[in-house]
């Protein structure tokens, strides 16, 4: 375990002992909050996704049993254009990781229309990715997921982008999305107004200390990302 994320788990861990004070959705961020972010910016450099464990005593929700930690998944999909434009999104790639950030699918998925946009500088995807025997039919991810994703809480940020390319529903009940969470989201203009969700890139650097998506992504550490975000607020969510 690198120093950079032992110092992210001691910092969650001395904030996560602290009373907490739930955001109102139209004030401005508490001072406090801010220097939190700003310390942990200070003492944490930007990880690469496989580099990161969350497996620590420190982490919250770590003293959780394996029943408990096992209600929870995190998803994370990558899409490809179609069509003549290229800006209708068809899946990619599909990615779940359990509570403690580590995969438990990661699939290429070869979408059914022609692609005309592999959006490789975002997706990370190539042709190459996405050829028979590499990649899974968009049937088969969808049966594989929905099987996965049966019963558990649902983590990740946007899921509504993720489920309408795998073509599923989930209980509204069971989502816990960091995109419309009202303290990880922000005010439209400078006297307040409408609550607008912040990328999973600006929450991860203020609230992790990481830097993700600089260059291709990876749904592998966004969805791992936006499980480490949910842990942060999970007693008060």
């Amino acid at each position: 375990m690198s120093s950079n994320w032992a110092s992210l788990k001691r910092k969650l861990n001395d904030t996560s002992d602290t009373k907490r004070v739930k955001d109102a959705p139209n004030k401005k961020r508490k001072r406090s909050d801010i220097t939190d972010a700003v310390r942990l910016k200070q003492t944490i450099q930007s990880e690469g996704a496989g580099t990161c464990s969350m497996n620590g005593s420190a982490v919250p929700g770590d003293d959780l049993d394996a029943t408990e930690k096992s209600k929870y998944i995190a998803l994370d999909c990558e899409m490809v254009g179609i069509g003549s434009s290229g800006k209708r999104s068809a899946l990619a790639r599909c990615c779940l990781v359990d509570f403690d950030g580590n995969k438990i699918y990661d699939k290429f998925v070869r979408p059914k229309s022609f692609v005309t946009d592999f959006r490789t500088k975002y997706s990370g995807v190539r042709k190459s990715d996405l050829r028979k025997g590499v990649a899974v039919t968009l049937e088969e991810c969808m049966q594989q997921v929905a099987a996965l994703i049966h019963g558990k809480i649902l983590v990740g940020h946007a899921l509504h982008n993720d489920l309408d390319v795998l073509m599923l529903s989930h209980h509204r009940s069971q989502i816990r999305d960091t995109a419309t969470y009202a303290p990880y989201m922000r005010a439209h203009g400078k006297a307040g107004g409408k609550m607008r969700p912040r990328s999973l890139r600006d929450l991860s650097k203020q609230f992790l200390g990481l830097t993700i998506q600089d260059g291709e992504h990876d749904p592998g550490i966004d969805a791992k990302s936006a499980m480490m975000l949910y842990r942060l607020k999970r007693d008060e969510w």
